[in-house]
């Protein structure tokens, strides 16, 4: 039979490999949501604060801690029914009147309710949650039994978290915890989050994808593609990442070069469309060094052509074309694609 832990484990690597897009049942618990990369489940159980403590850690977890405002309303609503308060993480039993997290972090944000933290009788050393109304904070003695707030997840990247390494938080399996990517998507082991291109001596080898070594693979709307280097910072400009994408369901890639140009298929894209003065012609995965770019009219007649010459993109004026359907023909040296457009003056 396995552990609560173990199932735990299990529920958090399959939402991380999208096999769960509801709740993870963990017998005992209700599954509340996520905030900022944190799992919440709320008890069934009413218990002692020492004893939620203890099943919270069981877990691999921790009582809830608030870092602020948005946090505290989250974990007020994390769940709903059977009563009013519950348990978490804040507590003063060290130090009397210095409320501590559990976790250690820093206390950044108190919810007291007016007149508290009390200490009523001497021995009010635990911290509840009102789930309703305003979500604010009492002391309590630890004798009277709530249940509680589970959290899971730590987004503390300062390199001293397991966090960051942990497969079971790192959706994009780059080998970086969600909560460290710097490209969501992209795959961290190089400078993914560049604004132009670096040079090829900062990038890895295995992110250059043609054996000239002038193509580089670029991350385009989740689907990886390998594009001359004179046309990355197009690429980026439109917020695609350098380097492949990086998901669960991408095979590994090899450091070997494949000199396959078929894999590379031209994709072409228009906006505006409809347009009226002017349209960007978007031009990704094209193999050779000039792309002819020519616009036909409904009867089939050329209006205009341009050549594209690694740039990755370009712009035509509409100005002397007359309302109506038009054609636009991209033709590279092995490929032909015609797209529908339409002018509206």
């Amino acid at each position: 039979m396995r552990s609560l832990t173990q199932l735990l484990t299990l529920c958090l690597l399959l939402f991380a490999l999208g096999g769960i897009n509801a709740q993870c049942d963990i017998d005992g618990y209700t599954y509340g949501g996520s905030y900022n990369g944190h799992h919440y489940y709320f008890s069934d159980a009413a218990v002692e604060w020492p004893v939620a403590d203890a099943a919270a850690t069981a877990l691999g977890g921790y009582l809830a801690t608030i870092a602020d405002a948005g946090e505290n309303v989250f974990v007020a609503t994390v769940a709903g029914g059977g009563g009013i308060f519950a348990w978490i993480g804040f507590t003063d039993q060290v130090s009397e009147g210095t409320f501590e997290w559990v976790t250690g972090e820093p206390v950044t944000f108190t919810g007291w309710n007016p007149g508290e933290p009390n200490n009523e009788f001497g021995i009010e050393d635990w911290t509840e949650i009102n789930r309703f109304g305003s979500g604010t904070w009492n002391d309590l003695p630890a004798g009277h039994p709530r249940r509680y707030v589970v959290e899971f997840g730590d987004d503390d990247c300062d390199g001293t978290s397991d966090y960051c390494d942990d497969t079971f938080d790192d959706a994009d399996c780059d080998g970086v915890g969600d909560g460290c990517d710097n490209c969501d998507g992209g795959d961290d082991s190089g400078p993914c989050d560049a604004t132009s291109f670096p040079g090829f001596e900062e990038i890895p080898s295995d992110w250059v994808c043609h054996a000239n070594g002038h193509k580089v693979y670029v991350c385009h709307n989740g689907e990886t593609i390998c594009v001359d280097f004179h046309a990355v910072q197009a690429h980026l400009d439109h917020g695609d990442f350098l380097g492949p994408c990086s998901s669960c369901d991408v095979e590994e890639r090899s450091s070997s070069y494949q000199e396959e140009t078929d894999v590379f298929e031209l994709n072409v894209k228009m906006y505006p469309n409809p347009a009226s003065d002017e349209v960007t012609i978007s031009l990704y995965g094209f193999d050779d060094a000039t792309a002819t770019v020519t616009v036909l009219d409904k009867l089939g007649r050329v209006v205009m052509q341009k050549e594209n010459q690694h740039e990755g993109y370009l712009r035509l004026s509409l100005k002397n074309l007359l309302s109506g359907e038009h054609f636009i023909q991209v033709v590279t040296a092995d490929q032909v694609v015609t797209k529908k457009l339409l002018v509206v003056k």
